[in-house]
């Protein structure tokens, strides 16, 4: 730890200790109150992609910023207090983008592997800031192999299932020199050469899904069995969007209660939304006026519904392809994915100037507001909704909160020491403000701010 950070850890910790200590005077810690800062990497070196399932943040650390070169993917876990809790890597470099559930990281890797990364209390390991942490397993490692029209090899897909106790491991050596305009990258296996395919990851408890350039693939979240592969142009999968499969792609992706949610769209700007059971059953086929700003999911009596921001509106698709209710958005100048609170059937959507509410249960606006603008994608968690940018026209990049009811709630002005974060993520009570591999915890509570009663 810098002086610098050790410095602010000290104040941070010796104000908590004061405002403990004069309890009786009518001290309390507030909402939106700097609670602890930690460097995240003493190198300074890596690429770090950040995450949060609401009760942890995740850190994946790419230490490669060169193109067509591995990146190491090494994962951090951090609790509300800034800790690392757990950490560990995968035996090859990471290839396509991350998914988390369960407390776990998915990750699919250069060596044609797909892998379930989780904590392990039995190992230790060093953090990136020197500190110790829990190890981590793999508690299984499936192989999926996409092969490319490389040297006249045709087109195939294998699979091949590893659990972390099955003993050998047959992965093939793998070096990065290839294409990545086309998802594909290079793997060298004696005289064979293959393309590893970029696959971009979507999970829940129950279901890890991918999208890659040619098709989707699934699997199981316990144990990484594959569930299903379709590919575009399957009888069934893709003939909506009437491109070739060559000229079809995956625009957005949702996973939600077992059921897979995707959109396709062709050379001839024909979009589709699909919904694809865990058993690779295609339910939906839904012809859609546009590309959507954004896909996600919920649950309605008992059944997973696509979430489809589209033409200005927002379209709940039950897997019947029959809408379940219809709200109006507002359209602005920066739009960022929604965030979504299940327990309260709470959706929150911002957009230029404006925020809305919207009950997921009703079907229907719960409030509106145009004196809200984001500057960062918005949190929520069950009491409000949280963001850095201005609201009712006042500050730059403040954090503020804004109550489930839609009122004010508080607002503090931004740190001096960065212009505006890179992002901002709820972890159980702390809000955690990103600035590269730096982390700001802020208090989300509704206290009172320190004064004497």
């Amino acid at each position: 730890m810098t002086a610098e950070f050790g410095r602010r850890r000290l104040l941070a910790v010796a104000g908590a200790g004061l405002a403990v200590g004069l309890g009786g005077c009518g001290y309390q810690a507030a909402a939106g109150d700097l609670d602890w800062t930690e460097s995240a990497d003493r190198y300074g070196r890596a690429s770090v992609t950040w995450s949060s399932d609401g009760r942890y943040l995740f850190g994946v650390f790419d230490d490669s910023t060169r193109p067509f070169t591995p990146s190491s993917g090494t994962v951090h876990v951090y609790d509300s207090s800034g800790q690392p809790i757990w950490a560990g890597s995968p035996d090859s470099s990471r290839n396509g983008e991350l998914a988390i559930a369960d407390g776990a990281v998915f990750l699919a890797l250069e060596d044609g592997t797909v892998v379930r990364l989780e904590r392990d209390g039995d190992e230790t390991a060093r953090t990136r800031f020197g500190s110790r942490a829990e190890g981590a397993e793999t508690a299984w490692s499936t192989e999926w192999t996409d092969v490319g029209e490389i040297d006249g090899v045709e087109s195939d897909a294998g699979y091949e299932n590893e659990r972390a106790d099955d003993g050998d491991d047959n992965r093939r050596e793998n070096r990065t020199d290839g294409n990545e305009n086309d998802g594909t990258t290079d793997v060298s296996d004696g005289d064979e050469r293959e393309r590893a395919t970029r696959l971009d990851l979507h999970a829940i408890t129950d279901l890890v899904v991918g999208t890659y350039t040619r098709g989707v693939v699934a699997f199981d979240a316990s144990d990484g069995e594959e569930l299903f592969h379709l590919e575009f142009g399957d009888d069934g999968f893709a003939t909506g969007a009437g491109g070739e499969p060559q000229t079809t792609s995956a625009v957005d992706t949702a996973v939600g209660y077992d059921m897979a949610w995707i959109v396709l769209a062709d050379g001839d700007d024909d979009v589709t939304l699909y919904g694809v059971d865990g058993d690779g059953s295609v339910r939906t086929d839904l012809a859609l006026p546009d590309t959507p700003d954004w896909l996600e999911s919920t649950e309605r009596d008992g059944e997973s519904v696509a979430l489809v921001a589209v033409d200005g509106e927002l379209r709940a698709i039950d897997p019947d392809g029959e809408p379940t209710f219809t709200v109006p958005l507002e359209s602005g100048w920066s739009t960022y994915r929604p965030a979504i609170w299940d327990s309260t059937d709470r959706l929150y959507y911002a957009t230029g100037g404006s925020l809305t509410a919207i009950d997921l249960e009703a079907g229907d606006r719960a409030w509106h507001r145009d004196d809200v603008e984001f500057k960062t994608a918005p949190v929520a968690n069950a009491a409000g909704v949280y963001g850095h940018g201005t609201l009712e026209d006042d500050g730059d990049c403040d954090l503020f909160g804004i109550r489930a009811d839609g009122d004010d709630w508080w607002q503090v002005p931004r740190l001096e020491e960065i212009d505006c974060p890179d992002g901002l993520y709820a972890v159980e009570d702390r809000l955690v403000a990103v600035d590269g591999a730096t982390l700001y915890g802020f208090r989300s509570e509704p206290e009172s701010r320190y004064s004497i009663r």
